[in-house]
């Protein structure tokens, strides 16, 4: 799966800053932002942000950390990368999430988690804090649900 996700991506950081769209140009607005949804499993943002970090900081750290589980404790001092679907890195060493939700199964059932409280700590988030959403869908029912 990793293979065919990272088949046309750029392998060096220079040139997917260089080839991606839009994504280099809200990498500074993501570094100050407590939190970013990215519904895709790449990590395309992390690799930029950690790009962007290296050229502009000597701080330790990476800056950011990636979550894909609402229910974990983020930390306050730094910028969160939220992937609701799953993550899958690049990077065979990094540690991928335990699910990835591919099916028109798994987005029901994340819906019916969604109800049920799951994502109780990413709605107080988005309640009370400005979020930036990366590549996403608002035909996406679970997440039309969590902005109502």
């Amino acid at each position: 799966m990793q293979t065919a996700l990272y088949r046309d991506t750029p392998k060096g950081v220079e040139e997917l800053k260089a080839k991606h769209p839009y994504l280099a140009h809200l990498i500074p607005i993501i570094a100050e932002s407590p939190m970013t949804v990215t519904y895709n499993f790449d990590d395309m943002v992390e690799r930029l942000l950690q790009f962007s970090k290296n050229s502009r900081d000597n701080s330790y750290g990476r800056g950011f950390e990636t979550v894909w589980d609402a229910a974990l404790q983020q930390k306050r001092d730094t910028a969160v990368i939220y992937h609701p679907n799953g993550y899958l890195p690049s990077n065979l060493l990094e540690y991928p999430s335990e699910n990835l939700v591919f099916s028109a199964d798994s987005f029901a059932d994340q819906l019916i988690e969604s109800m049920a409280g799951h994502h109780a700590s990413l709605l107080h988030h988005l309640a009370r804090t400005t979020c930036v959403f990366v590549v996403l869908s608002l035909q996406d029912k679970t997440l039309r649900h969590l902005l109502r």
